[in-house]
């Protein structure tokens, strides 16, 4: 199975699969190429404002910068990593992976199953939904005004 078809398999991520579907994402991590897909589950899009949700929706400029910081190139096993880690994600940041004694966690998200191998990559089952630097700190309104701003709206 490539990687849409497992996440499709995992019961808890609807809702990153209508985003995927969204910006036809799905035809690329259905590809040949591998990826590693740090997958937040419904409850984690759920702990979302409301406005937020609508405006990624609305928003494909945005949605493409969260799920893209969701990726990264390549296969990153987490069983194989060291205590700490960093990767480059698709949309160009880096994403920390911090392992302790009973948890692993990709920027402060708590990986809840690791290490799904998939015909073209690697999935894992994160409890948050991550976003950029240019993000974290912004509500749904200023995240709007702030890629407008860059002209990357």
């Amino acid at each position: 199975m490539n990687i849409i078809e497992a996440a499709r398999e995992q019961k808890r991520l609807k809702t990153l699969m209508k985003a995927m579907k969204c910006l036809e994402l799905n035809t690329v991590l259905s590809g040949e190429e591998s990826f590693t897909l740090f997958a937040p589950t419904d409850d984690a899009f759920a702990r979302l404002p409301s406005e937020t949700i609508e405006t990624l929706f609305k928003e494909k400029s945005l949605l493409n910068e969260v799920l893209t910081y969701h990726m990264a190139p390549g296969r990153v096993m987490l069983a194989y990593s060291g205590n700490h880690t960093s990767v480059k994600s698709v949309q160009g940041e880096s994403l920390s992976i911090t392992k302790s004694k009973n948890d692993v966690t990709v920027n402060g998200a708590k990986i809840l199953q690791k290490d799904i191998s998939c015909s073209n990559g690697i999935i894992h089952v994160i409890d948050t939904v991550l976003f950029p630097e240019v993000l974290q700190s912004a509500d749904a309104v200023s995240i709007k005004n702030t890629f407008q701003k860059e002209g990357k709206a």
